[in-house]
């Protein structure tokens, strides 16, 4: 694959390369889109919790499976995928 064809991929599709291997294609895991992930952010961000409980309707959030969850652009409207960064 020539360096050019790299920006024809898919957003959700990857190479890893590492020095000595053969490159591996692979599908990225975006952790909005994994519930176990998502299982674990709301462990500790309070504003997630609080919008996946009203998005369900349910006080009992953790270790449910079939939760719909907040989109990522609601997600970044209240600040919930950033952190400051002090230099």
């Amino acid at each position: 694959m020539l360096p050019q064809e790299l920006g024809t991929l898919d957003f959700k599709e990857e190479f890893i390369i590492l020095k000595g291997e053969n490159p591996v294609k692979a599908e990225k895991a975006l952790y909005y889109l994994d519930p176990y992930f998502m299982d674990r952010l709301m462990k500790v961000s309070p504003k997630l919790a609080s919008l996946t409980m009203e998005l369900n309707k349910t006080e009992k959030i953790f270790g449910v499976k079939g939760l719909k969850y907040p989109s990522k652009e609601k997600m970044l409207s209240v600040g919930e995928l950033e952190s400051e960064v002090l230099l």
